[in-house]
Formats: C-alpha cells, structure tokens, sequence
C-alpha cells in the first residue's frame, strides 16, 4: 500500500527526532492514503514554516511487515472513539509511550521503545 506524508520538504526517511509533541495523536509521523490530503498538509505546513516548498513523499506500507512491537488500532473514520481519542491524546491524558505514531487514514501505528 502507497502512503503520503506532506511537509515544505521532501522526506525520503523517517527521522522520529523531528517529530514534534503534542499533534492529534501525539508525537509520530503521520502518513494518509489521501493524495489530495497530504497535498494539502504541504501546502499548510509551508505556509506555517515559511521555508521551503510544498512537498508529497510517498511510503510503501506492508503491514506484515512491522516489528512485533508494532500495535495497529483501526479507526472506522472519524467515529467518537476516534475523536476521544484525539482530544486525551492532545491534552496529554493519556499516556502513549511511543517512539513512532502513524495515521494511515484510518489506521494508527504505535511502536514503543
């Protein structure tokens, strides 16, 4: 499965120590399957920075391909256990120790160290 990450830069690896706290699902790297989300995510992004360009990195996901410690919490879209979710994750509520969050449209990745 192809997946996208928007940012004001090309991203050819994921770097966790860029990730900055408090986003909708904590710290992480977020990915969509929505082309036209991730472009919109660039374009945001660059805006906010002011640097750089608008930028659409695709990732190739194999879910059988995680490590072990991988967890997938699936989301049937944007449902109330999603949006509970996104707001304890936001007001740190809720702890999630994590070196690595994804969003996969619907799909959320955590890997703890």
């Amino acid at each position: 499965m192809i997946l996208y990450h928007g940012s004001n830069q090309l991203i050819t690896k994921i770097d966790l120590s860029k990730s900055k706290n408090f986003k909708d699902f904590g710290r992480g790297f977020y990915l969509t399957k929505d082309y036209a989300r991730a472009v919109a995510m660039a374009q945001r992004t660059t805006a906010i920075m002011g640097d750089g360009s608008p930028e659409v990195s695709p990732f190739i996901f194999n879910p059988s391909r995680c490590p072990s410690d991988v967890r997938i919490k699936i989301f049937d879209g944007r449902t109330a256990e999603w949006a509970l979710f996104v707001l304890k994750t936001g007001k740190r509520t809720l702890f999630i120790p994590t070196s690595i969050t994804m969003t996969l449209s619907s799909v959320l990745l955590q890997t703890h160290v």
